[in-house]
C-alpha cells in the first residue's frame, strides 16, 4: 500500500517535472535571444547555481548512491532536489545538449527518499528499508516521465538483481503510469506523444459511428405517389434519385431522375403510374447508424452521389434518415485536428 500511493504521487509529479522543463523552454525563447545567447544565458545562471550547490552538477548517479547508502536529512535532500529540477530546467531550457533521463532518475529517487521518510515517521514500525524506497521512486518517475514502465521496471531490477524490489516497483511504476497519463498527455520524448495521438486517432476512427451523422431525409417517397409528384419533388430538390419507403415506411429502394426522364419521354400517360413502377433496389447501398466511419467511407468512395440512406439497425429496415459524405469528411477532419490540437499545446 505504501508504494501504491507512492506510485500515485509520483503519476502527479511527473508530468509537473515535464512541463516545468516546458516552461523553461519557453522562457528563454520569450527572452528573444539567438541560440548562441541563451546558451550562454543558461550556462552563465547554471554557472552561479553550482557554486552554491555542485553537487546538482552532472548526472546525478554519485548522488543517487550516496541516497542509497547513507542517511540524508530530509531538508538536505529536499534542497538538492529543488536545485536539480532548477539546474535541469536551465540546461535544456537553454537548449543546451544535456538529457532529461538521468536528472529523472535523481528527481525519482529523492523523491522516494522523501516519501520513506515520511512514510516510516508515520509508521515507525513498517519494517521496510528507506533504499527501497529510493529505488521505487527512481523506476516510477522514470516510467512515468518516458512513458514506459515495462522499461524502468527491467531497468531497475538489471541494477540490483533484488526480488525484493519486484513486487512494489510493478505497483509502483503501473499506478505512475496510469496516473500521469491520465493527469496531462505529456511524455519525454517526442515519438511517444505521436505514436499516441496516432493510435488515439485510429481508435476513434473505429468507435465512432454514424448514429451522430445521421440527418433528416426529405427526398423521401412512397410507393404509391403518382409519377407527377415524384416530378415535383425532383423539381424543389435537386438530387438525383428518390428514396422510397412503403405504409410502414420500410425502405423499398429508389427512383433516378434518368429513369423518370425516360419513362415521361416514351409515354406522356406515364404521369399517372405509381413510383413503384420504376422501383431500383441495387441503384445505392444503405447505411446503419452502428457503422463506423471507415465502414461508411468504403461505401462512399466507390458511390459517385453525395448522400446515402440509413436503414434503423433493429431489421426492420426502417428509413431514419441520410448520412452525407460531406458530414464523413468533415467529421475525420475534425477529430484529426482536435488531435493535432492537443498535440501542439503538449509540446509548446
Amino acid at each position: 500500500l505504501p508504494f501504491l500511493l507512492l506510485g500515485v504521487l509520483i503519476g502527479l509529479a511527473a508530468p509537473a517535472f515535464l512541463k516545468l522543463l516546458n516552461l523553461f523552454r519557453t522562457l528563454f525563447k520569450r527572452t528573444g535571444l539567438g541560440l548562441p545567447l541563451r546558451l550562454a544565458l543558461g550556462g552563465l545562471l547554471l554557472g552561479f547555481l553550482l557554486i552554491a550547490i555542485p553537487r546538482v552538477a552532472g548526472n546525478g548517479f554519485s548522488v543517487v548512491s550516496s541516497m542509497l547508502h547513507t542517511d540524508w536529512a530530509w531538508y538536505s535532500v529536499l534542497l538538492i532536489l529543488v536545485f536539480k529540477v532548477l539546474a535541469t530546467g536551465l540546461t535544456v531550457g537553454s537548449g543546451a545538449v544535456g538529457g532529461v533521463f538521468t536528472p529523472a532518475i535523481f528527481v525519482g529517487a529523492a523523491f522516494g527518499t522523501l516519501f520513506g521518510q515520511v512514510i516510516l515517521l508515520v509508521l515507525p514500525g513498517l519494517d521496510l528499508p528507506l533504499y527501497l524506497f529510493t529505488l521505487v521512486g527512481m523506476g516510477a518517475f522514470l516510467g512515468a516521465a518516458t512513458s514506459a514502465p515495462f522499461m524502468a521496471i527491467l531497468m531497475l531490477f538489471e541494477m540490483t538483481l533484488s526480488y525484493q524490489l519486484v513486487l512494489p516497483l510493478i505497483v509502483a511504476c503501473v499506478m505512475a503510469y496510469f496516473v500521469s497519463r491520465g493527469v496531462a498527455e505529456v511524455a519525454m520524448y517526442e515519438v511517444t506523444l505521436v505514436r499516441e495521438r496516432d493510435a488515439l486517432l485510429r481508435h476513434k476512427l473505429r468507435h465512432t459511428t454514424l448514429a451522430e451523422l445521421v440527418r433528416p431525409a426529405d427526398t423521401v417517397v412512397s410507393t404509391t405517389t403518382q409519377m407527377r409528384d415524384a416530378l415535383q419533388m425532383f423539381l424543389d430538390y435537386p438530387v438525383r434519385y428518390l428514396y422510397v419507403v412503403n405504409e410502414e415506411q420500410v425502405y423499398q429502394g429508389v427512383i433516378a431522375q434518368p429513369d423518370l426522364t425516360r419513362m415521361l419521354l416514351d409515354d406522356n400517360a406515364a404521369q399517372d403510374r405509381v413510383v413503384g413502377d420504376i422501383l431500383r433496389m441495387d441503384f445505392v447501398k444503405t447505411l446503419y447508424p452502428n457503422m463506423s466511419l471507415d465502414e461508411a467511407q468504403e461505401h462512399f468512395v466507390n458511390f459517385a452521389g453525395e448522400r446515402l440512406p440509413v436503414l434503423n439497425g433493429d431489421g426492420s429496415g426502417r428509413l431514419i434518415g441520410v448520412v452525407y459524405k460531406s458530414a464523413v469528411l468533415e467529421k475525420y477532419s475534425a477529430i484529426k485536428r482536435s488531435l493535432d490540437a492537443s498535440g501542439e499545446v503538449m509540446l509548446d
